[in-house]
């Protein structure tokens, strides 16, 4: 069966939907996968896809020309579409114009009964599970034995030699930690003097050697916070790496500091180890969201600090889970054998 995947949010979900792929095709099926041209990288080299598309090259200025997407589905002729985040109006239409055979959808809300999905539900707060779980129901629903909930991102020895060098260039064989200050604005984050705190404290405390990663419009906001650092023991990457760079410099780094955004979720791809705080409201927490590799931390406000489920918006933590607790948290994961998958 040709099963087509449409997952144009966050580069995050996209990793943490890799397991789905694997299912599907392990069953036998042909995926193909529609995504952001931003996040397609981290589909490259992977054998459980047949085929994968930018949605900026398939319907330009998307979700305004959604008719766009709907006439190339015609022309694809799938004969299954899974969204595992239909969330927006103007992808579920798409779909629906474009393919009138089943849609299998998550978080459809009331979209998907509208346009006749098979609407799978969560049960994020009566079951609360990985978000890799939750998008192997979609497999599931249509008879597919999971192989787990590891995430993948396929990397070239080529690839990893070049990161190796580049790393080796700069700081010698020493231990690595990245810093990723940054996020998307959908989960909780510390403040920014908090980074600092704890890159000086990697610095001074563990002697290892800190690579601070983001994005170019990051580096534009806050990178000018980290240029003060020495350059032998601080580099300054934001806006520098390609998306596999980064995959591959977080494979071979040796602990990655982040909250619950796109390169934690490379990292437990590439079987690295984190150390990441977390609310513990159920839809930002670490059970939904964690880095699950073996030896990595996740640190949590107290039980009284959090909001409730139902409250919007997201805080800094004030205060409570502090640089120091990062850092000690690190040094736990530095001390321990290298267990990478």
């Amino acid at each position: 069966m040709r099963v087509l995947v449409i997952r144009v949010d966050h580069l995050g979900d996209l990793v943490l939907t890799t397991p789905l792929f694997r299912a599907l095709a392990q069953a036998g099926h042909r995926v193909e996968v529609v995504c952001r041209k931003s996040t397609l990288p981290v589909l490259t080299g992977n054998p459980h896809i047949a085929g994968y598309y930018a949605i900026e090259d398939i319907a330009p200025g998307f979700p305004s020309k959604w008719w766009m997407l709907s006439r190339w589905i015609r022309i694809l002729k799938p004969d299954l579409i899974l969204l595992p985040h239909a969330r927006t109006f103007e992808l579920c239409l798409a779909v629906r114009v474009g393919h009138f055979g089943r849609i299998i959808a998550m978080w459809g809300g009331w979209t998907g009964r509208l346009f006749i999905f098979d609407n799978l539900r969560s049960q994020l707060f009566s079951n609360t599970r990985h978000m890799t779980d939750i998008c192997l129901d979609m497999a599931r629903a249509i008879g597919c034995a999971d192989d787990g909930l590891q995430p993948e991102i396929f990397l070239t020895p080529e690839e990893r030699t070049a990161a190796d060098e580049d790393v080796c260039f700069r700081f010698g064989n020493r231990k690595v930690v990245i810093v990723h200050p940054g996020c998307a604005g959908n989960t909780c984050n510390f403040p920014l003097g908090v980074y600092r705190q704890i890159i000086q404290q990697l610095l001074s405390g563990l002697g290892v050697v800190v690579i601070v990663t983001g994005s170019i419009e990051e580096k534009s906001v806050f990178g000018d916070s980290f240029k003060n650092f020495d350059p032998a023991f601080v580099w300054n990457a934001m806006g520098e790496f390609s998306l596999r760079k980064l995959c591959a410099v977080i494979d071979r780094s040796d602990a990655l500091v982040s909250v619950g955004t796109g390169p934690l979720h490379i990292a437990t791809a590439v079987g690295t180890p984190a150390v990441a705080p977390f609310c513990r409201r159920t839809g930002v927490s670490k059970t939904v969201w964690g880095n699950t590799c073996q030896r990595s931390v996740h640190l949590e406000p107290p039980l009284s600090f959090c909001l409730p489920d139902k409250a919007l918006g997201h805080c800094d933590f004030g205060g409570t889970i502090t640089a120091e607790s990062v850092v000690l948290a690190v040094r736990q994961i530095l001390i321990q054998e290298p267990k990478k998958l």
